[in-house]
């Protein structure tokens, strides 16, 4: 109950602004300004931010088992490595997010749905979280009707973002540096085109977790992870100089 309690809360938190007193909500556009120069900047984007916002398909790929975030942005066609990033929180374990308050981080393949740029977590993105296939199986769970009311869906949980500082509580967070770049990015490049795959590990090389199988329909999810994460080289073909300018990739 205490740790339902602190996640409501910095959930609730997440939506509230940072503003100075008596001073007007930024915009994204005031924010993009103020981190500009500084996103052009910095360490691996250094001459590349221009091609990073064309409108391609920009790509986040979240590996929960080693905490990691890839930047990937697609290419005429391919999907080209960028950097990387460590989660600086990490709550719940492998598998996917079942229902408000179990501190998981959800496991999908999800879009942007808003940008905040007055988060209480330096700044942050939303994703759309209950997805489509989060809805259906928890339809087939039980969790929730067929026709599900506003009520019900909500206790699925929400509000997963992709955020700054160092807490989560079911959240993305990747710190202030990171989420200033991606915030940047995602803004200019356009949140209709990026998507953020979450997977418990990389599906391409590892098979489901065992402490998770359990759950019926997790194998669908899963087999959707890895054909979703079959668009991106694997570590051996960048290594091999398919994609050489990721010598980040370990």
């Amino acid at each position: 109950m205490k740790n339902f309690l602190i996640g409501k809360t910095l959930i609730k938190l997440a939506l509230l602004t940072t503003l100075a007193r008596g001073a007007e909500p930024a915009t994204v556009a005031d924010r993009i300004r103020q981190i500009e120069e500084k996103v052009h900047a910095a360490s691996g984007l250094v001459e590349e931010v221009p091609s990073l916002i064309d409108g391609q398909l920009l790509s986040l790929l979240v590996f929960k088992n080693t905490q990691r975030v890839e930047l990937w942005k697609q290419d005429n066609g391919s999907h080209r490595f960028i950097k990387s990033y460590t989660l600086t929180a990490f709550s719940g374990g492998l598998g996917p997010k079942l229902q408000e308050g179990d501190l998981q981080i959800p496991e999908g393949v999800y879009e942007v749905e808003l940008l905040n740029p007055n988060s209480q977590f330096h700044l942050s993105f939303r994703l759309n979280y209950p997805n489509a296939f989060d809805i259906a199986k928890a339809k087939t769970d039980g969790r929730i009707s067929q026709a599900p009311s506003p009520q019900e869906l909500a206790n699925l949980g929400g509000d997963i973002y992709v955020h700054g500082k160092a807490a989560s509580v079911g959240c993305v967070a990747v710190g202030d540096p990171a989420i200033e770049e991606l915030f940047y990015l995602v803004a200019e490049n356009g949140r209709a085109n990026t998507t953020v795959i979450i997977a418990p590990c990389d599906l391409r090389r590892n098979s489901a977790p065992e402490q998770v199988q359990t759950i019926t329909w997790y194998p669908d999810l899963c087999e959707q992870l890895r054909d979703a994460l079959t668009a991106y080289p694997l570590m051996r073909e960048i290594d091999a100089g398919i994609t050489p300018t990721d010598a980040e990739i370990e």
